[in-house]
């Protein structure tokens, strides 16, 4: 989230008709094999209706999208993400969650919302 707020001061720099949305997201977690985490995500725009989920690993320069959600509809993850392992889990219009299931060493990455 430090890259977003900076971001954020960039865009606020260089246009003055910019809003800013601010993003809250936990720091580094450290789990166990085969333990459950859920990573919360919060905004403060509830304009956003749609709250997207993606993960990077350490050794690839591009992000992959785990899944999104709007705040009325059930969420959808892609392929290769099942909910059984990947679960979205919307409060309201900015606030939500992804629970991973039953960690594995593939699991450990960084995650974005």
């Amino acid at each position: 989230w430090i890259w977003a707020y900076w971001l954020c001061i960039v865009l606020t720099l260089l246009s003055s008709l910019s809003d800013c949305v601010q993003f809250e997201q936990p720091s580094d977690l450290i789990k166990n094999l085969k333990d459950n985490v859920k990573i919360s995500c919060k905004h403060n725009d509830n304009n956003l209706d749609v709250m997207l989920w993606y993960h990077q690993w350490r050794e690839s320069p591009t992000m992959a999208l785990i899944g999104y959600s709007y705040s009325r509809i059930p969420p959808n993850n892609e392929p290769g993400y099942p909910d059984t392992s990947f679960k979205q889990t919307r409060i309201d219009a900015v606030t939500g969650d992804l629970t991973i299931f039953n960690l594995n060493v593939s699991d450990s990455a960084v995650y974005y919302c």
